[in-house]
């Protein structure tokens, strides 16, 4: 019974009244309104920095100025500008004289532009077939990119095509069911 009688002290008359409730739900308040503002805003300044980390690593090791914009990574420097960009459609600037290789999926594609040794562009694409593969050669051939090599190993083909303007490499990986096409001006110094 003694406990019943005994007073309170300011502070914990301050609790029981209720006055510190008010402090905490506004501390609680903020720390959620702070970290709704990291999550909406953190994705925003995650990509910002992270773009900004790959391109001071990038430019680092190599001699050339590098910009990261989303998928897309472009490397320039005095003899020219490449670009990398992640990419599931065939490249726009590719000439119209070479046919587009219409089997499986592209899934990254490069275009690299030299002062001095000109335009090239390197295509991926996964889920093909060997056959189709075979065809695309043909087609190659009756667009006037005559074949200077083809090497079948079996489950992998490598083949050069070129006409006066274009060389086309192409090669085929059956383990994989892919093909890598990589196509440049022919350089005349």
């Amino acid at each position: 019974m003694a406990d019943e009688n005994q007073q309170l002290t300011p502070v914990d008359q301050k609790a029981s009244k209720g006055g510190g409730k008010g402090k905490t739900v506004t501390v609680i308040i903020i720390v959620i309104v702070v970290i709704v503002l990291l999550g909406v805003g953190g994705y925003f300044l995650r990509n910002y920095f992270v773009e900004k980390t790959a391109e001071v690593i990038l430019e680092t090791g190599v001699d050339a100025d590098v910009d990261v914009d989303g998928d897309t990574t472009t490397f320039s420097n005095e003899s020219g500008t490449t670009e990398i960009e992640q990419s599931s459609t065939w490249p726009s600037d590719i000439p119209s004289s070479i046919p587009k290789y219409s089997d499986g999926k592209i899934v990254s594609s490069m275009t690299n532009t030299d002062k001095t040794m000109g335009m090239s562009w390197t295509v991926n694409i996964e889920g093909t077939s060997k056959s189709a593969f075979t065809e695309y050669l043909s087609d190659l051939a009756s667009a006037g990119y005559a074949p200077t090599s083809n090497t079948d190993m079996g489950d992998a083909v490598i083949a050069n095509h070129e006409n006066d303007t274009h060389s086309i490499l192409a090669s085929y990986n059956g383990e994989d069911s892919a093909v890598s096409l990589i196509i440049s001006e022919n350089y005349t110094p």
